[in-house]
C-alpha cells in the first residue's frame, strides 16, 4: 500500500448511519403503524446510494466542537487519513481557483500592467482547460493532479544588509529533516541557477550567530516523478523561519522573530501556516497569545518527521528592519509599529491603551542582579517618591513571568532602567508612556539609542536619556584614573563590539548621582500633570 495523504483543511465521509441500520435490522420493522418512516427510511438510502456526500457537514462544525475548552498542541502532530483520491481532489481545486483568480488579475491590470522586477523568475507554463468535475469523473486519467498551479515564481532577495528573504508560487514541497524545499516547475525559473541557499534567521550581518542556523536549500526540478510526492498538502501560503541562536533574550525575540513575523503573515488574518526549522519548543510555547492569532493553526516542525509538506505558495526567512522593529528614515514605519503594538495589546488583553495625564503617574523600574546593577536602588526609588511618581519594581525573575510582566509594564507610565534588554519590555506600555534609559559610561549613547531610544518614537512612546558621568560608573573602581578605559573610550570601541561589550555593559554598575538625577525625574514627572 503507498503512504495516505491528507488535507488539512478537508473532512471524511462517515456511514456510522448505514452500518448502524445494518447491525440493527429489528428496529426497523414494517408494521402499519411505521409505514410512513419506513417509505422515508427508503427515500433516505437510496439518496444515500445516489450521493454519498449527502451526510458530509462542513469541516468547521467538527473543528469548532472539538477545540472547545480544550488545550491545542501548538506544535503540529501528523497523521494519515486521506486518501490519494482526497489529494486529488484538492490539487485540483487549487488548479481551479488558481485560474479563477489569474483571470481577475487579468480583468482589473490589463496589458498596461507594469513590468514585474528583474529579480522575480517566471514560468508561465499553463494547463489544459478542463473543469474540475470533469477531471473528477471516473475514468479520467489523473496524471496532471502533481500540477497545482499554472505559474510558478521565484524572488528571491539578498541585497538587504540583515537578512535574506525568498518569496515562492507553485508546487513547493518543503521535505522535513532535510532542510530541502523543491519547487517543481518545467520552464526555467533562473536561466543560472536551479538552486538557492538561505538561512532563514534575519541577522545576517553577524556571522557567529548566522553559523549555528540551519542552511536551507531551494531547488527547481522540471519533473514531479524527480522527487517524493506530497505527504501532507494544504491550502494555506507557508512562513518558514528559523527560531535559534538568540531566542530566551526579549530584545532578540521582538527584533528577531515576533515583529517580522507579525510583518510576514498579519495580512492572512491567520489563515497561514508557520514551518519552523531550529525549533526551539520554550520559545515557541512562550509566545503562544501571539503565534495562535498570527496562525490559526499548528506549527509544523521540519526538523522531526519523514513527511513531504506541500504548498503552492512560501515565504522563506523574515524581514528584520530594525531594533523592535524601527527602520530608520522610513515615515511608513511607524504605522507598522502602532499595529504591532496594538496586535500586542489584544493579544495579551492589555487594559490600557493611552496613559492618561492628570493623575499620580505609576513609574517601574526595572532591578538587574548580574551586570549593569543600580547600585543605590533605594536611594533611586526614594528619590522618585520623593518627585511624585507611585513607585514599583521587577526583578529578572518578574520580567521572565510573561505575561504577567505584561500587563504589570501597562499599568504603569514610565518604564525606567539601565540599558539592557528589559527595556524591550516599553512594548506593554500604553501609548504617551515614557521609556526612561539609563546609559552606562563609555561613549554608549549611540547604543543606547539605537536599541532603545529609537524604537519609542515609532510605538508612541516618550523617550527620556540620563547618561552618567565617570563619577558614577563603578569602572573609577576597577582601573587607574589614566587607564584607556576611563579617559579614551574610543580606543576601546576600535577593538571591536565583543570587547565593548566585555568592558563597559558586562562589567560595569552605576551610582547614581541623585541630585543630578532628580532634574531627569522632575521633567519626567511634569509630562503627566498637565491635561
Amino acid at each position: 500500500m503507498g503512504q495516505k495523504r491528507r488535507n488539512m483543511k478537508g473532512g471524511g465521509v462517515g456511514h456510522g448511519l448505514l452500518a448502524k441500520y445494518h447491525h440493527h435490522p429489528q428496529k426497523f420493522g414494517c408494521g402499519v403503524s411505521v409505514m410512513l418512516q419506513c417509505f422515508l427510511f427508503a427515500v433516505v438510502v437510496v439518496l444515500l446510494l445516489l450521493n454519498p456526500a449527502v451526510l458530509l457537514l462542513p469541516t468547521s462544525i467538527f473543528q469548532s466542537k472539538s477545540t472547545i475548552n480544550q488545550p491545542v498542541s501548538i506544535e503540529e502532530k501528523p497523521n494519515f487519513g486521506v486518501t490519494n483520491s482526497d489529494h486529488t481532489k484538492l490539487a485540483l481545486r487549487l488548479l481551479a481557483k488558481t485560474k479563477s483568480q489569474n483571470e481577475e488579475e487579468t480583468a482589473t491590470t490589463g496589458s498596461d500592467a507594469p513590468a514585474q522586477s528583474s529579480l522575480i523568475k517566471q514560468s508561465q507554463e499553463t494547463t489544459p482547460s478542463v473543469s474540475l468535475q470533469e477531471l473528477e469523473k471516473p475514468g479520467v486519467d489523473n496524471s496532471m493532479i502533481e500540477i497545482i498551479l499554472n505559474k510558478s515564481k521565484l524572488i528571491y532577495n539578498s541585497t538587504n544588509p540583515r537578512y535574506n528573504i525568498c518569496s515562492i508560487e507553485g508546487d513547493i514541497r518543503i521535505v522535513s529533516n532535510a532542510s530541502t524545499i523543491i519547487i517543481v516547475s518545467p520552464t526555467p525559473l533562473d536561466p543560472n541557477t536551479t538552486t538557492w541557499k538561505i538561512k532563514p534567521y534575519p541577522r545576517k550581518w553577524e556571522s557567529y550567530c548566522m553559523s549555528s542556523i540551519t542552511e536551507m536549500t531551494i531547488q527547481q526540478l522540471t519533473d514531479a516523478n524527480q522527487t517524493r510526492s506530497c505527504d501532507v498538502t494544504y491550502e494555506l501560503p507557508a512562513v518558514v523561519f528559523s527560531t535559534a541562536r538568540f531566542t530566551g533574550n526579549l530584545f532578540h525575540d521582538y527584533t528577531d522573530m515576533i515583529y517580522p513575523l507579525f510583518l510576514a503573515t498579519y495580512r492572512y488574518n491567520g489563515e497561514v501556516k508557520l514551518v519552523v526549522e531550529d525549533y526551539v519548543p520554550t520559545c515557541l510555547e512562550k509566545y503562544r497569545p501571539y503565534l495562535t492569532r498570527l496562525s490559526h493553526y499548528p506549527i509544523i516542525n521540519i526538523d522531526a518527521g519523514p513527511l513531504v509538506h506541500c504548498f503552492s505558495s512560501a515565504q522563506v526567512g523574515l524581514e528584520n528592519p530594525g531594533p523592535l522593529g524601527y527602520q530608520f528614515q522610513n515615515p511608513q514605519n511607524d504605522q507598522s509599529m502602532q499595529q504591532f503594538r496594538h496586535f500586542i495589546r489584544e493579544s495579551l488583553y492589555l487594559e490600557r491603551s493611552e496613559a492618561v495625564k492628570g493623575k499620580k503617574p505609576r513609574l517601574l523600574l526595572l532591578i538587574r542582579k548580574n551586570t549593569r546593577l543600580i547600585i543605590n536602588e533605594d536611594d533611586v526609588m526614594n528619590l522618585a517618591k520623593d518627585v511624585g511618581f507611585e513607585v514599583v519594581t521587577a526583578d529578572e525573575e518578574t520580567t521572565k513571568d510573561f505575561p504577567r510582566i505584561a500587563h504589570i509594564v501597562n499599568s504603569c507610565d514610565v518604564l525606567m532602567g539601565i540599558h539592557g534588554a528589559g527595556l524591550a519590555n516599553m512594548l506593554y506600555l500604553p501609548a504617551n508612556g515614557t521609556v526612561l534609559q539609563i546609559t552606562p559610561f563609555g561613549n554608549l549613547k549611540w547604543v543606547g539609542r539605537f536599541d532603545y531610544g529609537d524604537p519609542p518614537r515609532g510605538f508612541g512612546f516618550r523617550y527620556v536619556e540620563y547618561e552618567i558621568t565617570l563619577d558614577e560608573s563603578t569602572l573609577i573602581d576597577k582601573y587607574p584614573r589614566d587607564h584607556p578605559v576611563l579617559t579614551d573610550p574610543e580606543s576601546i570601541h576600535k577593538k571591536g563590539w565583543q570587547e565593548i561589550y566585555n568592558t563597559y555593559l558586562w562589567d560595569q554598575s552605576v551610582k547614581l548621582n541623585v541630585h543630578r538625577f532628580r532634574t531627569t525625574l522632575e521633567e519626567t514627572f511634569q509630562f503627566y500633570q498637565y491635561i
